[in-house]
């Protein structure tokens, strides 16, 4: 029977990774992989900007949005970038037909140049209904 163990436990490993994958769980610099160390593109790196109507929003740390805008800059998907969208528009007092707008930006190496800039990774907006 412990022959057994390693092979299930690195096969349980797998799985948990590969679908942590497939849900955005996992970034380049956390997942446990040579991608840590190959590239610019970390949280540490990225930015979100948030606008409503335009004008560039700061969360607080207290509120909803704050702690779903984290997910949604480490790994930008369309679940994360709805959630701080969701939480946006519940927990401020938004009129009918304003828009929030939210974007995340990371870092980039052309190797061509040498040079780093920044890329939009990912934009999502929201316009209020009734």
């Amino acid at each position: 029977m412990l022959r057994y163990v390693s092979p299930m436990l690195l096969v349980v490993v797998a799985v948990l990774q590969m679908s942590r994958a497939v849900h955005g769980a996992i970034t380049p610099s956390k997942g446990g992989g040579f991608g840590m160390f190959s590239t610019v593109d970390k949280y540490e790196n990225r930015h979100a900007r948030l606008r409503i109507d335009g004008q560039a929003i700061v969360l607080e740390r207290n509120e909803p949005a704050f702690h779903a805008l984290q997910d949604a800059v480490s790994a930008p998907t369309t679940a994360h970038l709805d959630a701080v969208l969701d939480d946006i528009s519940t927990s401020r007092a938004l009129d009918v037909g304003q828009v929030v707008v939210l974007e995340i930006y990371g870092l980039s190496f052309d190797p061509a140049t040498g040079s780093l800039h920044r890329e939009r990774l990912a934009t999502r907006a929201l316009t209020v209904s009734p």
